[in-house]
């Protein structure tokens, strides 16, 4: 179950706090269950250890958008997208990101 995972990704952040992924491992488990603050808390987690990762400012913009903060989402959306340019390793998040941002034209 999430919950599972979500206590695994718990246990494992407080283990190590300087791997990216597991923040974004609970981040997607708190996301999931619609906890869109606690996710942004691990999602900035993510972030701080990671600045290069696009993942994170994809989900952190998603978050955003999904708790109505449209000016927020569009900054995260846009770091995402330039993280995305010229790296073949992001190609499918970058349409992803591209789709988000033009659904928070449409929305804001």
């Amino acid at each position: 179950s999430f919950q599972d995972a979500s206590d695994v990704f718990l246990v494992l952040t407080a283990l190590n706090p300087f791997v990216a992924h597991f923040w974004l491992g609970l981040g997607l488990c708190d996301k999931i269950r619609q906890d869109y603050k606690a996710a942004l808390f691990d999602y900035s987690m993510a972030m701080a250890v990671d600045k290069e990762n696009a993942f994170v400012y994809y989900n952190i913009a998603d978050c955003y958008y999904r708790l109505g903060q449209g000016v927020s989402s569009e900054e995260f959306i846009e770091i995402c997208i330039e993280k995305c340019f010229h790296s073949d390793e992001y190609q499918e998040l970058e349409k992803e990101a591209k789709k988000l941002k033009e659904k928070l034209k449409m929305k804001f």
